[in-house]
Order: C-alpha cells, then sequence, then structure tokens
C-alpha cells in the first residue's frame, strides 16, 4: 500500500523537527511549533494535530504531483474552512480535516462503537 515517508512528512515542518537516528525518528515538538519549551502538561495538542494534519495533506499533494509515482495518495483530505468567529475579542476560523485510510486486521487503534459517556 502507498504511504507518505517520514522525509516527505518532515519537509513541510521547520528544519530540526524531525531527527533520525540508526534506528528512531524523533519530533521535536518544541522545534515544530515554533516555541521556546513544550512539556507534557503544555495545552497544545490542537495545534500540532492541527499542523500534522495540514502538513500531511501538503505533502500528499506534493507527492501525488510527482509524475513517478504511479499511485495517488488518497489519506489526507483538504482541510475545510468555516466561518470567521471572535471569542474573548480573537479572531478564529473552525477547520475541519479528515482521515482515511484502510486499517489492517489486528491493528491496535480499533475504536469502539459506542461512547464512553452513556
Amino acid at each position: 500500500m502507498v504511504d507518505l515517508s517520514f522525509t516527505d512528512l518532515a519537509a513541510r515542518f521547520p528544519t530540526g523537527s524531525f531527527t533520525e537516528t540508526t534506528d528512531d525518528v524523533q519530533i521535536s515538538l518544541k522545534t515544530l511549533l515554533s516555541e521556546t519549551a513544550i512539556q507534557l502538561s503544555s495545552s497544545k495538542v490542537t495545534e500540532f494535530v492541527a499542523k500534522l494534519f495540514h502538513a500531511a495533506h501538503a505533502a500528499q499533494v506534493a507527492y501525488n504531483q510527482n509524475p513517478a509515482n504511479t499511485k495517488d495518495i488518497t489519506s489526507y483530505s483538504a482541510p475545510f474552512i468555516g466561518t470567521t468567529q471572535t471569542i474573548d475579542g480573537q479572531l478564529f476560523i473552525p477547520v475541519s480535516c479528515g482521515l482515511n485510510y484502510l486499517a489492517p486486521l489486528g491493528i491496535d487503534s480499533a475504536v469502539p462503537t459506542t461512547s464512553p459517556r452513556q
């Protein structure tokens, strides 16, 4: 199955966001999010996931435009941009992104069919 490489994804982020050792790839959230410090307690998950989805979509577009790649990737849908909102005096835009993938049988990311809050 065709997929993006971490090199494809890393090209969409600031230099140093991704580093590779002999047997691992590490992501520096501090560099990726352009922050002076990031801790486990930092409330930055939405920003991280949003940047990850936008970068994955951009990498997918670049991959699909390369004539050497004979199969397109269709996993990362284009972001849908909503209407500007003002919250506490700041402007925000709602953005929705999607992830579509084929999950091999036995994958560890199975989702429960019912909500834990019932």
